[in-house]
C-alpha cells in the first residue's frame, strides 16, 4: 500500500502527523489507496494537521485531523454529523473520534465496496485506544 503523505510541519505538529498516518494507515490496513490533500484542510477545521488518502480502486476518501484535545475533535464531529445530510448529497460518510484525532471517510453512495469499507474504517479508528 502506498500511504497517504504528510505536510511540511514543525516538529511538535510532526509527531502528531505521525501518530495520524500511522493511525490512517493502520486501519486501512490491505486497501489499495494512494495519498491525497485532505480536503477540507486543516485550518478550515481548527485542526493542527491533517492526512488523507482515496482509494485507488474504489470511491473511498479517509481524513485523519488532529486536534489540541478530544473536546476541539468531538465539536468538529458534531458539526459534521449536522451537516453531513446537506453537504453530502449522493455520499456516505462515517466520522469517530480517538483522544485528539478526528477520522472523517466519505465514499459514493452507489460504490457499495467503498461504503462497506467505511463502515470497517470507523470500526478500525474506535478500536485504536
Amino acid at each position: 500500500m502506498s500511504g497517504p503523505t504528510q505536510p511540511r510541519l514543525g516538529k511538535k505538529d510532526r509527531q502528531r502527523a505521525d501518530r495520524a498516518l500511522a493511525v490512517l494507515t493502520a486501519i486501512l490496513g490491505n486497501s489499495p489507496t494512494r495519498p491525497v490533500t485532505a480536503e477540507p484542510d486543516a485550518a478550515a477545521w481548527g485542526a493542527l494537521v491533517a492526512v488523507a488518502a482515496a482509494g485507488s480502486d474504489s470511491s473511498m476518501v479517509a481524513r485523519v485531523y488532529v486536534f489540541d484535545s478530544y473536546w476541539e475533535a468531538r465539536a468538529v464531529e458534531d458539526r459534521l454529523a449536522a451537516d453531513a445530510a446537506g453537504q453530502l448529497q449522493g455520499q456516505a460518510s462515517v466520522s469517530g473520534v480517538n483522544g485528539p484525532l478526528l477520522l472523517w471517510a466519505t465514499a459514493d453512495a452507489a460504490d457499495n465496496a467503498a461504503v462497506n469499507l467505511l463502515g470497517n474504517l470507523r470500526s478500525a479508528f474506535a478500536g485504536d485506544e
